[in-house]
């Protein structure tokens, strides 16, 4: 299910004009976050991380099924040495090109996406991170 969920968010934003990679990564912390932000790529791209779940909604026993709200980061990375306001202006377009293309859209049977969050994670030297965090209501079994 998640590996179905993930490949599905990786499909929709790879067909965004204009990112040259959109890939899986696990960025469980800022050191593992500093890495792929090192890691030699043609920019601009988007990393997509699974970030967990919370089971926190009522279970089922008897049919085995645990409501869940999954989490998916998407990490979008721009570089621009000319200056930041322009850095920050492409980041602009790419954050609505991704909510077009993740806000409500349904992933087979499991469910639809929705925004939570966006942040800013890193600028500086050229280069512009922001995070954009989607969930997803959904159950297993």
């Amino acid at each position: 299910m998640i590996k179905e969920i993930i490949d599905d968010v990786i499909s929709e934003l790879s067909a965004i004009s204009g990112l040259s990679f959109v890939e899986l990564a696990v960025a469980e912390n800022e050191e593992d976050l500093e890495e792929l932000l090192k890691t030699p790529k043609r920019l601009p791209g988007c990393y997509v991380v699974y970030r967990g779940a919370d089971f926190t909604k009522k279970r089922v026993i008897g049919s085995n099924a645990a409501e869940h709200e999954m989490e998916i980061l998407v990490l979008l990375i721009a570089k621009n040495l000319r200056s930041q306001a322009e850095g920050a202006r492409t980041c602009y377009d790419f954050i609505e090109a991704i909510r077009s293309a993740l806000i409500g859209h349904s992933v087979g049977n499991y469910g639809s996406l929705w925004p939570l969050a966006e942040d800013l994670i890193a600028a500086g030297k050229g280069l512009q991170c922001y995070g954009l965090i989607y969930g997803m209501e959904t159950k297993t079994g």
